[in-house]
């Protein structure tokens, strides 16, 4: 009887064992299809030909008049595609019309190679030119620094590729 019951709790186990990872499986599988739907937005942000038009000729002029400009328009589109495909964190404090602090911990920019940002959405958080991946030479997604309230980022990045090459 003894053995009869070691063998059954064996196959319990067993049988427990196949049913966690049935659901670690699908759980991994929708995390990376989560992700994986995040840096296809990334990637379509930076293949739109007006985005990569307006980062070469804003790398290119500087600060003149015109980069000023073309940073507008961009910022609108930025703006526009975060609050579409997920990039910005709506809070009740996006409502008050107030000179308040609000959160950055969601958002898109244009990050130049050295890492510094052409043009970056309100809820971007600051990142230092450090924060982001120096090796990354296309798509990726990688873990990011630790923001002072303990919530840790996740990076979305694809490279622009403009007239004169990378962007």
């Amino acid at each position: 009887i003894l053995r009869f019951a070691a063998s059954e709790a064996q196959h319990n186990l067993e049988r427990w064992h196949g049913r966690l990872n049935l659901v670690a499986d699908s759980r991994a599988a929708e995390a990376s299809a989560w992700l994986n739907r995040y840096l296809g937005n990334v990637e379509q942000l930076a293949g739109d030909a007006s985005v990569q038009l307006y980062a070469s000729q804003m790398v290119a002029a500087g600060n003149s008049d015109v980069a000023e400009a073309q940073r507008g328009y961009v910022y609108s589109l930025l703006s526009a595609t975060a609050e579409r495909t997920g990039f910005h964190e709506k809070t009740p404090i996006d409502n008050v019309k107030a000179n308040v602090q609000r959160p950055r911990r969601a958002g898109l920019a244009l990050i130049k190679a050295d890492g510094t940002p052409l043009v970056a959405t309100a809820g971007m958080p600051m990142l230092r030119p450090g924060d982001w991946p120096a090796d990354s030479r296309g798509s990726f997604i990688a873990l990011g620094p630790t923001l002072s309230d303990k919530t840790p980022l996740v990076l979305f990045g694809a490279p622009i590729i403009g007239d004169e090459g990378a962007t």
